[in-house]
């Protein structure tokens, strides 16, 4: 069957007569466009393909290859994003011009072991094919493809939307590991992940201990929780293990003391003081540094304000759950002049400190930092603080021998 609308030409092996406006319905998506008459664009390219002996080309499928130049429009869309993405990464890695911190700060376990599935384009229901007739357009989700360039013309402006951001971020970190400037304990977890592989259970190794069985999953007895690596051998605890160990419990085994894995007589060396130090890892550079304070700074003013709430609950039958709604909540008494029960001092600290870090995330200058390291007293946050300042000086410095 032949139909044109447009400039488009849709063709199939069906009869070329109508019964029923159902016969519109194409079982597959094979057209060309006016102008572009060598070129047959199809959605599914299995028919054209002929990948061993026991698979054949139809007759429909092998006249159209014969006769056209064939684009399957999801692997165009699929190669044309994957070179767009390789091409930024290798950018950002040239130049350095990536937060190392921001990288690797929320990955899970289980994307540690994806990262090559992970690192090419993937289509879902979202991204269906749509045909714009008008504008002479293949549209793919948010992709546009140009049929007479056989461009996707907004790759750019999909950019920027971020819809890229995580297949770049996953090739950078492989970029990393390829290198061998990855954290030390990605190296340790790869280490891990193989030596596992294809096993049911082993037994892991503990200072003062030499027998833990648990299933050859690292999540078994790994997890990382508030970006952290902890030791959890969950409730698979093997009963014979304090029969074996009179002087320990299992709860007793730390991470920094885990030295191995075996199976059999096969024992792979594992340095748990490497998982440990995960977080110092990952913020080297002061900038760095300067980020995963302020999300550690975070995550205390969140567990202050818990603690307050479940202190004061005991004396008010309501405090907001979060301090965000709490602040919120003082606002609109304070605009309704009716005062707030479980407000206090203690609480208007907690605000203070918040606001404080608050104004540390959008510091812009040295001195917006010294400013809130004064306040809050913290050390760390005023060793990078002069870090800082030296780093800044010393460029000063270097700019005026150029200059002169």
């Amino acid at each position: 069957m032949k139909i044109k609308i447009g400039n488009f030409n849709f063709i199939n092996d069906m009869e070329n007569k109508l019964r029923s406006f159902s016969d519109f319905q194409y079982k597959d998506n094979y057209f060309w466009l006016d102008g572009k008459e060598d070129t047959l664009f199809v959605t599914n390219i299995t028919k054209f393909e002929n990948e061993n002996e026991e698979s054949y080309i139809p007759e429909f499928e092998k006249n159209l290859k014969s006769k056209y130049k064939i684009i399957h429009i999801y692997g165009e869309l699929r190669k044309q994003v994957n070179e767009y993405i390789n091409n930024k990464t290798e950018q950002f890695f040239k130049y350095r011009n990536y937060s190392k911190y921001e990288l690797y700060k929320d990955m899970e376990l289980k994307e540690y072991r994806e990262l090559n599935n992970n690192s090419k384009l993937k289509l879902c229901s979202e991204d269906s094919l749509l045909i714009d007739i008008e504008k002479n357009k293949i549209n793919i989700g948010k992709f546009k493809l140009n049929p007479y360039t056989e461009k996707i013309e907004n790759l750019d402006e999909i950019y920027e939307q971020g819809v890229l951001n995580n297949y770049i971020k996953t090739n950078l970190i492989l970029k990393e590991i390829e290198k061998g400037i990855a954290p030390p304990y990605v190296y340790e977890l790869k280490k891990i992940e193989s030596f596992l592989r294809e096993k049911k259970s082993v037994n892991l190794i503990f200072k003062n201990c030499e027998k833990f069985k648990c299933e050859a999953k690292t999540s078994d007895f790994l997890k990382i929780r508030d970006r952290k690596f902890k030791l959890d051998l969950g409730y698979g605890v093997d009963d014979n293990f304090e029969k074996e160990n009179p002087t320990m419990k299992a709860k007793d085994l730390k991470l920094e003391d885990f030295r191995g894995i075996s199976y059999g007589k096969n024992i792979l060396d594992v340095d748990g003081r490497i998982f440990t130090n995960a977080n110092k890892q990952i913020a080297i550079t002061l900038d760095d540094r300067l980020k995963q304070k302020i999300d550690c700074l975070k995550e205390d003013i969140k567990e202050e304000y818990c603690s307050y709430r479940n202190k004061e609950e005991s004396q008010y039958s309501y405090v907001p759950y979060t301090l965000e709604s709490a602040i919120s909540s003082i606002k609109d008494n304070e605009n309704r002049k009716e005062k707030t029960t479980w407000h206090t001092k203690e609480l208007d600290e907690i605000i203070h400190k918040n606001n404080l870090i608050n104004l540390l995330e959008q510091a812009k200058t040295i001195e917006d930092i010294k400013e809130v390291c004064v306040e809050l007293g913290d050390n760390e946050l005023q060793n990078i603080y002069y870090g800082m300042l030296y780093e800044e000086e010393n460029y000063e410095e270097e700019e005026e021998e150029n200059y002169q």
